[in-house]
């Protein structure tokens, strides 16, 4: 009943909204100039300087705060696929989600043992790192924004390697130089959640000022029930703190400091597994008795990650320049365990797989620990009035230990368990980067502009593995613990190592010309990698499996224009990648456990279009309310064109992606607002990133909404929000032998009280 009063309400205010904007168009409405001015507003950093949206030569989208409050919130990668065009969501329906941009990394998603194809920031600080729950922002990073940033397109010329789809800039809000506080109770009832959060921010004097948040929730109801002990397997748990603080002892020097540490506890997306044969080629799986949202497990699925975060961000205005210095330090710790055979003894669905499982008790668990500790350095300034220019230098270490560990295991068709089959593989990872930039912008005209920009980068790799085996009689090896236990040559496997360096220089050039007031073209070239490593899993397969794979490279090319049309800003963007020493992943030829390793394909190309429009525009009188939308379009279409999967279309990625948004607000009395906004996300096209190459795993149609409701009452709000509105049963994920399948219809009431700093522009 909830919902249908939400959808006709939404429905209803969207309306109004529309009919009030034709009427607006006749009489009242503000000028183009005045929408010009609120558009130039949007100031983006991702290029590591401020600079209008408008003006950056390249497909950029900003998403501010007040936007994320007027549509629920931000809390995780798959809200912000919604708002943000050409993300193409890799929705693995646990931590493991992660982004692509334009297919850069489409075909190594949630791969072990290879970097992100894009450069996630936070705050200017790389995040990315490690193995599992690493690949993009956690709920932590989501909290208290002030906006994030999306460039499409390589940019290793400032960012180095892994930069090859584009960047993600998170910036989050910092301490504020008036008191004000925040706080919000929610409930979703289907899944018997509560959420908490509070912010105080705390002015000392005029320099000083701090700024404190946490966050709390508990899910102990879910929408996937175990059979085995009739409770939801969807659980979750999570806490997180933050403290910051800003001193600013002159208006030349400004010292930003952040800490936050947070745990969360979820489960592995087993729970929402349901064995089909996707792919004919693959093995089919058991068939399934109780549907998508039913399953039978009697071994554990729960996750549990810990993360603690640092950061330092020094800003001094000297003679010389600009000088910053960002200092960043992440240890996340993961602990993920995950049902191996879909079963229990009694269970209609047989394990599987079948013999290796014979008591119906197989577990695996994934552990990993990753520590990221960044540097960079950066000097700006001009020469005179035409020529801004940056140049820095940035250091990076990541080091990450990781167990693929099997228990559970049997001998064949009997109750013993197998000496061999239950065994720990280990790899460990020490990543160091150092790179050189320097870019500069000359302004050669009042119409022309042209860009470059250029680094050096260094990337040192080294790692090991080895695997510990339980071993049989007298000699018993701790594989559950590998990194603690004493091993000797009786429990490992002859252990491996690699090292390796690799060099690179990454230039990029961008031209921009503006035909007229309010509309500019561009069009860029640049040149990004990714960088080479190592398959830890070659120590279990040592003749199939090579140590090493190579890096790639990718040069891209795209041109574009911003103009302004309809009241907003429109963006369009045709792109072309080439990408050389493609990285793909394939299976392990014989692996029980279905795992992979990488390798380079070949040369592949991929092509595009990028469509975004934002708009807004404010209503004359101000009773009637005023109505902001963005909409995005981006279609994408790739070949490999060389080596063995010659001719077949890159995978991983939508051919075709949609995002829109609209907020509506209306104030209806002294101190009050009514608000009404929706999400929309969608997809058509393409294929899943199988290991098999083969395009036989097409992806499926997605069509999703989210909505919401909300009333202000002075320093209150009451609202009513919707994920899924129309309850569709949808796969989230395919593979060659699973759909793996997304969250019903959720409806949360939220209260939300803030004032002072915390409380919203009122629009």
């Amino acid at each position: 009943m909830q919902a249908r009063y939400l959808v006709c309400a939404s429905a209803a205010a969207l309306a109004v909204a529309g009919n009030v904007q034709a009427q607006a168009g006749q009489s009242g409405a503000p000028t183009t100039t005045q929408q010009i001015t609120q558009l130039e507003e949007v100031v983006v950093t991702a290029r590591k300087r401020e600079e209008q949206i408008i003006d950056v030569p390249a497909s950029v989208s900003a998403f501010s705060r007040e936007q994320a409050e007027e549509l629920g919130g931000i809390p995780d990668i798959k809200s912000l696929s919604y708002v943000v065009p050409g993300l193409a969501l890799v929705d693995t329906g646990n931590i493991n989600q992660e982004v692509n941009i334009r297919g850069a990394g489409a075909g190594t998603a949630r791969v072990t043992g290879v970097n992100s194809p894009i450069a996630v920031l936070r705050n200017g600080a790389n995040v990315a790192g490690g193995n599992i729950g690493g690949r993009t922002y956690t709920r932590t990073d989501l909290f208290d924004i002030e906006r994030i940033e999306v460039v499409r397109g390589p940019q290793g010329s400032l960012y180095g390697v892994n930069a090859v789809g584009g960047v993600m800039n998170l910036i989050s809000r910092r301490p504020q130089r008036d008191f004000g506080f925040r706080g919000s109770a929610g409930w979703t009832n289907e899944i018997e959640a509560s959420a908490f959060e509070a912010v105080l921010n705390l002015p000392v004097g005029d320099h000083l000022a701090f700024r404190v948040g946490g966050q709390l929730s508990d899910a102990e109801g879910g929408h996937f029930i175990n059979v085995f002990d009739g409770k939801p397997g969807d659980v979750a748990h999570y806490r997180g703190l933050r403290a910051s603080a800003l001193w600013e002892p002159t208006d030349e020097v400004s010292i930003y400091l952040v800490a936050d540490s947070s745990t969360d506890e979820s489960t592995s997306n087993r729970i929402r597994t349901t064995y089909v044969l996707n792919d004919p080629t693959s093995t089919a799986g058991p068939n399934d008795p109780d549907g998508p949202y039913r399953y039978g497990h009697n071994t554990s699925n729960l996750v549990t990650r810990d993360l603690t975060n640092y950061l330092a961000q020094i800003e001094w205005s000297t003679p010389l320049g600009e000088i910053t210095s960002v200092t960043a330090h992440r240890d996340r710790g993961t602990r993920f365990f995950q049902d191996e055979d879909g079963s229990f003894p009694g269970y209609a669905q047989l394990p599987f797989p079948g013999p290796p499982c014979f008591t119906r008790s197989c577990v695996t668990l994934f552990t990993d620990d990753t520590v990221i500790f960044s540097q960079e350095f950066r000097i700006s300034n001009s020469f005179g009035d035409h020529i801004d220019w940056i140049a820095g230098v940035n250091w990076q270490r990541v080091e990450n230990e990781f167990a693929f560990i099997s228990d559970g295991r049997t001998n064949n068709n009997a109750a013993t368990l197998s000496p061999t089959g239950n065994n720990a593989a280990v790899f460990r990872d020490d990543e160091s980067q150092i790179g050189v930039f320097a870019s500069a912008s000359w302004a050669a005209s009042d119409r022309l502009t042209v860009d470059g920009a250029i680094r050096w980068g260094r990337t040192e790799k080294e790692g090991d593995a080895y695997n510990v085996r339980r071993g049989t009689g007298s000699v018993f090896c701790n594989y559950l613990d590998p990194f603690n236990s004493n091993v000797d040559a009786t429990c490992i496997s002859l252990p491996i190592a690699f090292s390796e360096t690799y060099e690179n220089v990454a230039p990029s050039l961008a031209v921009k010309y503006a035909l007229a007031e309010n509309f500019n073209v561009f069009a860029t070239v640049a040149r990004g990698y990714r960088s080479g490593g190592f398959n830890g899993t070659a120590v279990s397969f040592p003749t199939t499996v090579p140590v090493s794979y190579d890096e790639e490279e990718t040069t891209a090319y795209e041109a574009g224009a911003k103009v302004r049309v309809g009241g907003g800003l429109l963006t369009i963007t045709a792109f072309r990648n080439d990408f050389n020493d493609l990285l793909v992943s394939l299976p392990i030829p014989g692996d029980t456990a279905g795992r992979s390793y990488r390798e380079n394909a070949g040369e592949a190309e991929t092509h595009g279009v990028d469509l975004e429009w934002v708009g807004r525009a404010e209503f004359f009188p101000e009773e009637w309310g005023r109505l902001d939308m963005t909409a995005g379009l981006n279609w994408l279409d790739g070949e490999i064109t060389s080596g063995p999967y010659q001719g077949r279309t890159v995978e991983g990625a939508p051919e075709h992606t949609y995002t829109a948004t609209a907020i509506y607000t209306r104030r209806i009395g002294n101190g009050m607002r009514l608000s009404a906004s929706t999400s929309y996300r969608g997809q058509r096209g393409g294929f899943t990133n199988t290991t098999r190459i083969n395009n036989l795993v097409p992806l499926d149609d997605l069509d999703l909404w989210s909505a919401r409701l909300a009333l202000d009452v002075d320093q209150l709000q009451f609202s009513l929000s919707a994920s899924n509105l129309f309850d569709e049963q949808y796969v989230a994920l395919k593979d060659p032998n699973r759909s793996v399948y997304g969250n019903p219809r959720e409806i949360t009431f939220r209260v939300l009280y803030r004032f002072g700093s915390e409380a919203p522009r009122r629009r």
